[in-house]
């Protein structure tokens, strides 16, 4: 035999070889994807046209039937709901439309091919929506489908030979691998947990697995994994709302009872006077007829102010002007301007500090913040000597925190969130209504900030901060 045969001859058997050793890749790969399919823990039902071809053992068994073949030829139809049947209609018809430039003969022998094809199962699992994974015994990722890059934006390669805990949230992974055991164990349940994506952005999955054996030995678990991040944020967002329902019906009964309690007052201090009115009117008591008077007048005007406060309040969130850009300090300045009076009637030396950022809002209302605060230091300055307000303010991120400053009276701790209630009043013999801080707290939430108050107790002043969006 010449070189030149002996070389052609060894050529044939290892072309011969490669090729068996191809399908035999392959055949392994078919199985692989249709062991994926069948033991996925979620129902797979394959149809053409509106007749079942293919069921999975999950799908036979949510459907009530004892194997694949009772489902083969059935019409989708009789296993749907009557509700529902008119959604699943027209996304069917969405996807036939996507594919109508293909004629329709055309269509139906590649639909018939692909029934018949040997990589049917690999269809399945590489098309479905939710990301098919197997781990092995040790946690690590043996498969995981294409789909996931569209959940996290890893390709299967960046993830295949990894723990599964790779792309999971720190504060989920104990959870995850307490969950991983019982399943090894032959616990099949759901549970939810965060993974990062590529980015490092959170999303919400919910994954249902299963135990592999082999040789009736434990081999790794295969796994379903269902993007819920759309969901959770739904709920979240519900939840927020649910909180924030609450929170006004109970503002709204604790201001039924306090509108009720407090107008009563001066209506009551107004019907008694009337009384007293009239005998000194008898008696001719021109001296005291004139004090009834003014009782009477206080009275009423007390209960016009607090009218007007309510009627403030209940239009902070629903009448809004125009947002725009406003200087700290030129609001600070024109607050103190407006309250010159009682400024220079106490003697109150105000320090507000120059260059102060703008902020983003309705100017109307932030002013009124400042009158509030202004108001209520100069009031509550009590005997101090030498009484100061300071206002400042600085960046933080993307908000701007100003406070206000003054060296009064202050407020015990245990009334530090009282104060913000409607018609509380921590000084009784005050002169107000018990609405201002009301209005300024609602009045910084409807701008999207936050207030609060600090004090270490009375006599020891008091600095309120909140927080508005940088302008």
């Amino acid at each position: 035999m010449s070189e030149e045969s002996s070389s052609r001859g060894s050529d044939f058997w290892r072309t011969l070889a490669q090729r068996k050793d191809r399908k035999e890749a392959q055949r392994k790969l078919e199985e692989r994807y249709r062991t994926l399919v069948e033991q996925a823990p979620i129902a797979i039902v394959v149809h053409m046209e509106t007749r079942i071809v293919y069921a999975n053992a999950r799908a036979v068994a949510a459907l009530g039937a004892t194997s694949p073949d009772d489902l083969k030829n059935r019409s989708i139809w009789d296993c749907i709901d009557q509700d529902y049947r008119q959604i699943v209609a027209e996304r069917i018809e969405t996807i036939y439309d996507q594919e109508s430039h293909v004629p329709v003969t055309e269509r139906r022998q590649a639909q018939e091919q692909l029934r018949q094809s040997e990589t049917l199962h690999q269809t399945l699992v590489e098309e479905i929506n939710d990301v098919i994974y197997t781990l092995d015994e040790q946690g690590r990722i043996t498969y995981i489908s294409p789909v996931v890059e569209r959940v996290s934006e890893y390709k299967p390669d960046d993830l295949i030979g990894k723990p599964f805990v790779h792309f999971v949230h720190p504060d989920d992974r104990d959870f995850l691998l307490k969950s991983y055991q019982r399943t090894r164990s032959g616990v099949q349940e759901p549970y939810e947990f965060r993974i990062l994506d590529k980015q490092g952005s959170i999303r919400f999955v919910r994954s249902l697995s299963r135990l592999i054996t082999e040789n009736e030995q434990p081999a790794g678990v295969r796994g379903v994994l269902v993007d819920i991040t759309e969901r959770k944020k739904n709920e979240q967002e519900r939840e927020r709302l649910i909180g924030e329902l609450e929170a006004k019906n109970a503002e709204l009964e604790r201001f039924t009872y306090t509108v009720s309690h407090d107008l009563k007052s001066p209506l009551v201090t107004i019907k008694g006077f009337l009384g007293l009115l009239e005998k000194d009117v008898l008696t001719g008591n021109a001296e005291q007829i004139k004090q009834d008077i003014s009782q009477i007048q206080g009275a009423a005007d007390k209960m016009q102010r607090l009218l007007e406060e309510l009627l403030e309040l209940s239009r902070i969130g629903r009448l809004m002007n125009p947002p725009e850009r406003a200087s700290l300090t030129d609001l600070a300045r024109e607050a103190a301007l407006l309250a010159d009076g009682q400024i220079t009637e106490r003697g109150v030396a105000v320090v507000i500090a120059p260059d102060m950022p703008a902020v983003y809002g309705d100017r109307v209302r932030l002013l009124q913040i400042f009158q509030n605060l202004l108001g209520n230091a100069v009031k509550f300055m009590g005997d101090q000597p030498e009484p100061r307000i300071e206002i400042a303010a600085a960046t933080r991120d993307a908000e701007v925190v100003c406070s206000v400053r003054d060296n009064g009276m202050g407020i015990a701790p245990k009334y530090h969130d009282k104060v913000f209630g409607l018609f509380e009043q921590i000084y009784p013999d005050g002169d107000g209504t018990g609405i201002g801080l009301t209005l300024v707290k609602r009045i910084v939430e409807v701008h999207g900030g936050a207030i609060e108050l600090a004090s270490e107790g009375e006599g020891c002043g008091c600095t309120f901060t909140f927080s508005l969006p940088l302008g």
